[in-house]
């Protein structure tokens, strides 16, 4: 039998709530521990052991496939009831069988139409998931405008405002969540979303410095662990930032000037890589992966910059040797990027993640080893 979550009202599976985290037996969340597995990223982890688990969340939850072992999607039964329906329904979606999904919501809208809002809520979901953010957006914000009393309606407009955001309108976004922020009878997590959320669209709308100062506050009074997607996902904002700031920094310049810049450059993408090992830490893949995919980004432009820059005034005997070593150096720049992506991909097979990044994780692999192999810059 189903029941509804004494947390945040969600009808959930036997075990465990999908929407908030909550077990009707008590135990907490089970969280991946890639605290050994992400040394091979490079990156550098505190040896402290694994994270301590955060507590269940409420109200508001990520799009985000949970952490768990990977499992078959489950098998054929024969149900009677809407509400397990919809616990079949969430049962399939996490194990990414978004069609099979979508059939037993239908159904279960058709054998009672009181589950309505849950199952628009869900094929929303279901949409993003998907990426079609434009059609997602639609979806929730119908479900606003349709049922504004519902138990999904803080949800919903919290996805709104995501998704504004992440179709090209931060500063839609940034305002959409000042007012989501003004919502009575939100929870503290609640809260700790909307501001992170808030200063990570800011980024892109605020001047850099003021940006950058109302994120590290945002994240310095979210108590550790609350809202650990968001955590990490702002985390990863940050180590971006940091990448945006060398990547922009012109090599193509004098060779006493190119030393300092490069260096500068490099010193950049260190702190990007320390910052990205905060949602390491935090256990959320997803945002891991992405970090990782926009590491190696970096390293690939910082070796064909290099391979593209001013050279100096030297004999031809001299610049034969000068191009050697910057070709060497640029492969090694691009090795290191591999590195990066590598180490993703190892972590998501240990783990059996998949997902679009893992996707895209491989693909920027394979891409990148043929141009090493091949020797040639960026086309």
């Amino acid at each position: 039998m189903s029941a509804v979550c004494t947390e945040c009202g969600s009808i959930i599976p036997k075990r465990k709530c999908p929407f908030c985290g909550s077990d009707p037996r008590g135990s907490a969340p089970r969280r991946l521990q890639a605290a050994g597995a992400m040394v091979l990223l490079g990156l550098t982890m505190a040896a402290d052991g694994p994270v301590d688990t955060p507590q269940p969340l409420y109200g508001i939850e990520p799009i985000v496939v949970p952490i768990i072992e990977p499992a078959p999607p489950p098998e054929p039964v024969v149900v009677e009831s809407a509400a397990e329906l919809l616990e079949t329904a969430v049962e399939r979606i996490r194990a990414g069988d978004l069609d099979g999904a979508t059939i037993l919501l239908d159904q279960a809208v058709e054998r009672d139409p009181a589950a309505e809002v849950e199952v628009r809520y869900q094929r929303a979901n279901i949409l993003a998931l998907r990426r079609d953010y434009d059609a997602a957006r639609t979806a929730y914000g119908t479900l606003v405008s349709d049922h504004p009393t519902s138990h999904r309606y803080n949800d919903a407009r919290f996805r709104v405002a995501e998704l504004t955001g992440v179709l090209g309108d931060p500063a839609a976004a940034v305002q959409a969540f000042d007012d989501l922020a003004d919502l009575p009878n939100l929870s503290d997590a609640d809260h700790a979303k909307i501001a992170l959320n808030r200063a990570i669209f800011n980024m892109d709308v605020e001047k850099p410095r003021k940006a950058r100062r109302g994120l590290m506050k945002a994240l310095t009074r979210v108590e550790p662990g609350l809202v650990s997607y968001y955590e990490a996902k702002a985390w990863a904002s940050l180590s971006d930032d940091r990448l945006d700031q060398a990547d922009a920094i012109d090599l193509d310049v004098r060779e006493r000037k190119l030393k300092r810049r490069l260096g500068k450059r490099t010193t950049l993408m260190r702190e990007a890589d320390a910052i990205l090992n905060q949602s390491v830490k935090l256990n959320e893949p997803e945002w891991v992966f992405a970090g990782l995919i926009r590491m190696a980004a970096s390293f690939e432009e910082l070796g064909d910059d290099l391979l593209t820059a001013r050279e100096p005034k030297l004999t031809e005997a001299q610049l034969e040797i000068y191009r050697t070593g910057v070709a060497e150096r640029a492969e090694a720049f691009w090795v290191q990027g591999l590195k990066y992506l590598e180490g993703g991909i190892d972590v998501a097979d240990r783990v059996a993640w998949t997902s679009a990044r893992v996707e895209t994780l491989k693909a920027e692999r394979d891409r990148l080893r043929a141009k090493i192999e091949a020797g040639l810059p960026a086309n």
